[in-house]
């Protein structure tokens, strides 16, 4: 499943596939293939996005009502 959620704060934060990457120590070519659901997030990933938006995993990747 596409994440939507994700590519939003990464838009609205400025950041590219590429500087996202940087951040999560992944190339571009994985960063893209999470954010188009082609890959699956690991915990670990999940932790570390959450942190460079400073937001709780669960208001990224299981939000309420969007």
């Amino acid at each position: 499943m596409k994440q939507t959620k994700l590519i939003k704060l990464r838009k609205k934060y400025g950041y590219s596939q590429l500087q996202m990457a940087k951040k999560l120590h992944i190339t571009q070519s994985y960063y893209s293939q999470l954010e188009q659901g082609k890959r699956k997030l690991s915990y670990p990933l999940i932790i570390d996005i959450a942190k460079i938006f400073f937001k709780t995993p669960d208001e990224i990747f299981y939000p309420k009502n969007d």
